[in-house]
């Protein structure tokens, strides 16, 4: 069964689906709402497997499933670490990386940064790191501020 061109998987073959998200366009990690999701900071259930590269930004259908990709510069590209679900290995942002990944792509969007998410799963220090990794004082203002009303509302 052809996934994409040069990838293929044998028809009664299960692969798991963040598996296939890191291996259908490389190098890349689950990121964003997704990974929001999975690390229960969203109360969101999110079907569309959303990651970062450092290539340029794409979208797969595979298996029934949408696969989309958004590009940041090398330098932000870290901050994930290796899970393994049902036997299979995959990369996954940290919950702060995916918080900041989102709110950097919602700024340069023309969006405001995501409010409705579990305070308690993100680390404030870890997230402004991050942040800093964009080098845009524009946006670490806008994670910080977005921190500090979070933990000020607490």
């Amino acid at each position: 069964m052809r996934l994409k061109r040069g990838l293929y998987k044998l028809s009664d073959e299960y692969v798991s689906d963040l598996y296939l998200a890191n291996k259908l366009y490389e190098p890349s990690y689950i990121s964003l709402e997704f990974a929001l999701s999975y690390h229960r900071v969203i109360p969101e259930t999110v079907y569309e497997i959303t990651s970062i590269t450092t290539k340029t930004t794409r979208r797969f259908q595979a298996l029934g499933k949408t696969f989309s990709y958004r590009h940041v510069k090398k330098e932000a590209f870290t901050g994930y670490s290796l899970q393994q679900q049902g036997g299979f290995s995959f990369l996954i942002a940290d919950p702060e990386k995916a918080f900041v990944d989102l709110n950097y792509l919602r700024m340069v969007g023309g969006r405001k940064p995501i409010t409705r998410f579990n305070k308690k799963t993100i680390n404030s220090t870890q997230a402004i790191q991050y942040a800093k990794l964009f080098n845009n004082r524009k946006f670490i203002g806008i994670i910080k501020t977005t921190l500090h009303d979070i933990s000020r509302n607490n």
